[in-house]
């Protein structure tokens, strides 16, 4: 099997503890789609029976808990080693090298996996590590397990959780640090490391404006965009629009499927359990076979392997696609939810990025508003750049998706347009990316360089501001690409014309500054 560059880094970093390494904590930040999975099993066929007796993957869900047990007998991972997905009956090994199970069935009994486990030497791997909250229920019964595990692999596609803090994970002014320390190694996949490497595909949005109008508090609002009023995008979520979306996506995908292949799958996302089942049923009439799961299933899981496995073409669903759903074939994806948490988003477009046949990209079909444009744009900025994620105290609440639907009662609804997004991003548009970055880091320098202190009380003494930054600027340019032209005059670049490299260059000069 050919390893990718951070599961590469997975298993030189288990031969490294295997060689006395000393290295107890594995951190993962790896994108949506880039194959977290594969390396937690790299690391349970390096540490098991060497550094470990057995493993334990924990998951947020029980889809992913049946996912890793599927994963683990891949022919192209498998070496021996048996992991079954055990529910919270005694012998949870029952003879095998690992097992998986969920947050919340260690919540629920917390002394059977602690009585299974403490006093011997195990392997914990936590799945999707951003449900691990400093302030979540589930964190306090997981502590033990972490603190007694001879080696700990924290997972994750995302760390900005926006809504509180990762248990084990330092933080900085709300921003994680990966500092490598003598125990703890960090492993970093980027989205722009993975599209780079074709780990995973671009991605095309198509996002539709929408009118209408709504009744909330007894009055009546008429609207001819979304913007940033939510409760006019509940409306379009719950009426005509939503179901004008899914004829253009259904429609989109049948042409895909009949240039490009039928191995295509579509997923839709729906902002709760109500809205899935009628999003299903308005398919079914459509004349489509149509999958739902959702908590409320009782073959949810059967439904989540048929997926997968390329038997149903179509799912609809809630939260389940948000995160770990390895459907490869899937290439459209269908957000009709209100949650507009950048994480989230990005999870649930991580499932048509994979690899997968002649893919050559994903498409992601939604509503219009101006929080899905941000985020969008926070995606296409983190294809040239990683960001740094970050939270502050007052926003930290324990419920992962943050946000409530506001109620409201849905008049009527339609598409008036739609605008053609991709995250494929142009060297021009990384160049402008770049030179803006450069700004907003010379400003923040400057407001730090210009912080004191008058009778005790903070101050910020305004100076002139744009004098100081063609300053940095001129002094940064120089140290970039300073030369002597013909006549041995000094001669400096000016930006425009500067190359993503010397303008990564210059950024990086300017982050060094004392």
């Amino acid at each position: 099997m050919q390893l990718r560059r951070h599961q590469k880094e997975m298993q030189d970093i288990c031969r490294g503890i295997k060689s006395g390494s000393g290295i107890k904590k594995i951190p993962v930040d790896a994108g949506p789609g880039a194959g977290k999975t594969f390396m937690a099993i790299i690391a349970m066929n390096e540490l098991i029976g060497s550094v470990v007796d057995h493993a334990v993957v924990v998951t947020p869900r029980t889809s992913l808990k049946n996912q890793f047990e599927r994963d683990s007998l891949d022919e192209l991972v498998f070496n021996g080693n048996i992991l079954r997905a055990a529910d919270n009956n005694p012998d949870l090994l029952r003879g095998c090298q690992a097992y998986s199970t969920t947050f919340q069935a260690i919540s629920a009994d917390p002394e059977l996996h602690y009585r299974e486990n403490i006093g011997t030497k195990y392997l914990l791997i936590i799945d999707e590590m951003q449900h691990l909250l400093d302030n979540a229920e589930w964190c306090e019964t997981l502590k033990p397990l972490i603190y007694n595990a001879t080696v700990v692999i924290q997972m994750t596609g995302t760390l900005d959780v926006q809504h509180g803090f990762i248990y084990g994970i330092e933080y900085e002014d709300g921003v994680p640090v990966k500092r490598d320390t003598a125990d703890t190694k960090w492993i970093t996949y980027s989205r722009s490391r993975a599209l780079e490497d074709g780990a995973i595909l671009p991605v095309q949005f198509f996002l539709f404006d929408s009118s209408g109008s709504y009744e909330k508090d007894g009055s009546v609002t008429e609207f001819n965009e979304i913007g940033y009023d939510k409760a006019a995008l509940m409306t379009a979520i719950n009426s005509q629009a939503a179901e004008s979306i899914i004829d253009k996506s259904v429609s989109h995908w049948q042409r895909y499927c009949s240039e490009i292949g039928d191995y295509s799958q579509i997923l839709f996302v729906d902002a709760n359990i109500k809205n899935a089942r009628r999003t299903c049923e308005y398919l079914k009439r459509l004349g489509f076979d149509a999958g739902i799961a959702t908590s409320d299933d009782d073959d949810c899981s059967v439904v989540i392997e048929s997926f997968c496995s390329g038997k149903t073409k179509i799912m609809c669903t809630v939260a389940t696609s948000y995160e770990g759903l390895n459907a490869p074939a899937c290439t459209h994806v269908v957000s009709l939810t209100h949650i507009r948490s950048k994480s989230w988003i990005a999870q649930m477009i991580g499932r048509c990025q994979r690899n997968y046949g002649n893919k050559k990209k994903g498409y992601v079909f939604g509503v219009n508003d101006c929080y899905m444009q941000e985020i969008v744009r926070d995606i296409q900025a983190e294809c040239m750049r990683p960001t740094k994620p970050k939270v502050s105290e007052d926003t930290r609440k324990p419920n992962p998706f943050g946000e409530s639907a506001p109620k409201v009662n849905p008049l009527y609804s339609k598409l008036e347009s739609y605008r053609n997004i991709s995250d494929h991003i142009t060297i021009s548009m990384t160049e402008r990316y770049l030179r803006k970055e450069i700004d907003d880091a010379i400003k923040i320098y400057l407001e730090n360089k210009s912080k004191t202190t008058i009778n005790g009380d903070p101050v910020i003494i305004k100076t002139a501001n744009m004098k100081r930054m063609s300053f940095i600027w001129r002094a940064v340019r120089l140290e970039v690409n300073s030369g002597r032209n013909n006549e041995g005059k000094l001669v400096t670049k000016h930006v425009e014309e500067m190359s993503i490299y010397e303008l990564e260059k210059a950024l990086e000069i300017i982050e060094r500054l004392p």
